[in-house]
């Protein structure tokens, strides 16, 4: 909360609109902030509820384990004048990897590395772009975000589907003929959720989520996300493949020698990244990439399969 309050943004231009738990009111205002309470809603339904009480054309959202720098809003705000057709504007919320816990740093190479989250790490990483580009709605996240009202709008906002409800947002922004912007350079810091019990179960209601969405938006599917689920059934079915056919043991042998050379590989350059306990993450990362993309293929399938439309 302080660093939104200490913007070089001009005071009079920007409010700060908290979106919390409990029952559903507007909590005491003060001077620049307005505590929208909004009871067991979830993140979706929260963010289209307080922006019932924004007065602004641009509605910038991050998140409660977000740093954002003094120039945050200033640097978001400015690509809005520059076109009318653009609708999105977000950039890289970065995990820190150095000063925090090994799990939390794991956490944050994971979802850094396009090994680990495919199209979506662009969200977490610039990959060392500088210049801002036209994007894909994977490349931009609701921890660091910025809309245009009028448009956010026009779509419905967000809706009540959750998870995946920026990719959502912006899917039907683009389908409207709108652009979607990814600024390298508009950065913010993005604490992870630490490497273990909770990060596993939350990762599989993302990856529901996903499969989710891939089944209602079937013909703009990015076929690499096939690539978990694919490399899931094979681990669950492998026992019975390998004694029913001879060749199918050669083959899982391959496969099995060439991902564990790949996430190796992986591993050793995401690590390079770190200042401290560089050894001891090493030796996790080629256990954490298997659970990660194990979990997230069975979530994906379950996604998939599901009939039941979800949101809480």
């Amino acid at each position: 909360m302080s660093a939104l309050e200490r913007q070089t943004y001009p005071k009079e231009m920007f409010e700060i609109i908290v979106a919390s738990v409990s029952a559903c009111s507007v909590g005491k205002q003060e001077p620049l902030i307005k505590n929208v309470v909004c009871g067991s809603l979830n993140q979706a339904e929260a963010r289209d509820v307080a922006e019932r009480y924004a007065r602004g054309e641009i509605l910038a959202f991050c998140d409660d384990d977000c740093v954002v720098p003094q120039t945050w809003l200033r640097d978001g705000v400015r690509h809005f004048a520059k076109d009318k057709m653009l609708a999105t504007v977000g950039g890289p919320a970065v995990p820190p990897i150095d000063g925090v816990s090994i799990r939390q740093a794991v956490a944050g190479l994971l979802h850094m590395s396009y090994l680990g989250t495919g199209s979506h790490s662009y969200a977490f990483t610039s990959h060392g772009r500088v210049e801002p580009f036209l994007c894909l709605p994977t490349h931009i996240i609701g921890a660091n975000m910025f809309v245009d009202r009028k448009k956010f709008l026009e779509v419905g906002g967000f809706g009540k589907l959750v998870p995946q409800e920026e990719d959502r947002l912006n899917n039907k922004l683009l389908r409207k003929g709108y652009k979607l912007l990814y600024d390298p350079q508009l950065t913010c810091i993005h604490y992870q959720r630490r490497f273990g019990l909770g990060y596993i179960k939350n990762l599989f209601w993302l990856a529901k989520g996903s499969g989710r969405f891939a089944k209602e938006n079937f013909r703009a599917l990015n076929k690499l996300y096939l690539i978990p689920a694919v490399f899931t059934l094979s681990i669950l079915l492998s026992p019975l493949l390998i004694a029913f056919s001879r060749p199918f043991l050669n083959l899982f042998i391959i496969a099995a020698a060439a991902y564990i050379l790949v996430v190796a590989v992986e591993s050793l350059r995401l690590v390079r990244r770190k200042r401290e306990h560089k050894m001891l993450t090493a030796l996790i990362m080629p256990i954490a990439f298997f659970l990660h993309h194990f979990v997230f293929g069975l979530g994906w399938i379950a996604g998939l399969l599901s009939r039941r439309r979800y949101g809480r």
